[in-house]
């Protein structure tokens, strides 16, 4: 499973709570989740933690600036370079 995907669905079950196949196909990888109420400043912080979590790397702990976590594209770019960094 890839990041974009492991992503998209911790929003949809834990930010949306839904396993509708509409909600699915509106949610767009480049599509900015807090503008279009996707999600809010605390499903934002509850995403971080979550993928700290599952990817085993810190993300709160450092500057964090979350215009870099608004799109699941932005999202996942973050994970990448918090992974390549530890390599």
């Amino acid at each position: 499973m890839q990041n974009t995907d492991i992503i998209k669905e911790y929003i949809y079950k834990e930010i949306i709570k839904s396993d509708s196949d509409e909600d699915r196909l509106q949610l767009e990888n480049d599509m900015n989740l807090i503008e279009n109420g996707i999600m809010d400043s605390f499903g934002l912080v509850n995403l971080i933690i979550y993928i700290e979590e599952a990817f085993k790397i810190n993300i709160l702990g450092e500057n964090v600036n979350f215009n870099d976590f608004q799109s699941i594209n932005s999202i996942c770019t973050q994970i990448d370079q918090k992974q390549n960094r530890m390599l």
